[in-house]
């Protein structure tokens, strides 16, 4: 396009990033067990398929009951969103840094399924990780109502008092 191209690494300033808690965007296990009872919330599985389904995982594998699946890698590529764990794997290791897909991809993706922007969305994965993936993601493309629980399936599996749906697609 005739625009100057150069080899060299440029000198970067150091810069100070400040976080600031955004206590709205966090659930607590309380409030997933709350949202079981509301239809209007949306509880948001970020995990791979199989894991979703229980095929991979810990014993007491599954997804908290009335969840849907988005895994958090279809938030870069939709494709990806069928990969097993041990099909991303080889992807993961290959890869050297990950673009979220283009806002008008990332609405598509979750208008199928089935966020609206009057429901609001809880994501979950198995440590938090992926589910601030897909609260990033919607955060991205404009949703307002959307929290992490951060204790995810790590700590609702723990507690065998809670329940847990499997092989649902």
């Amino acid at each position: 396009m005739g625009y100057p191209i150069s080899t060299a690494v440029p000198a970067l300033k150091p810069a100070r990033f400040t976080t600031r808690r955004q206590p709205g965007w966090v659930a607590s296990r309380e409030d997933v067990i709350a949202a079981l009872e509301k239809p209007e919330v949306l509880i948001l599985d970020c995990l791979t398929p199989e894991r979703y389904r229980g095929e991979a995982g810990n014993p007491r594998s599954g997804h908290i009951p009335g969840a849907i699946n988005v895994p958090y890698l279809a938030n870069i590529d939709p494709a990806l969103s069928t990969l097993t764990t041990a099909e991303l794997e080889p992807w993961l290791d290959a890869a050297d840094a990950f673009t979220l897909a283009p806002r008008a991809t990332l609405s598509e993706l979750y208008r199928q399924a089935g966020v609206t922007a009057d429901r609001e969305v809880i994501t979950y994965c198995g440590r938090g990780y992926a589910g601030a993936c897909g609260l990033l993601a919607l955060k991205c493309v404009g949703h307002e109502h959307v929290r992490l629980y951060d204790g995810s399936w790590l700590e609702w599996s723990a507690d065998p008092r809670l329940p847990v749906e499997k092989n649902c697609d």
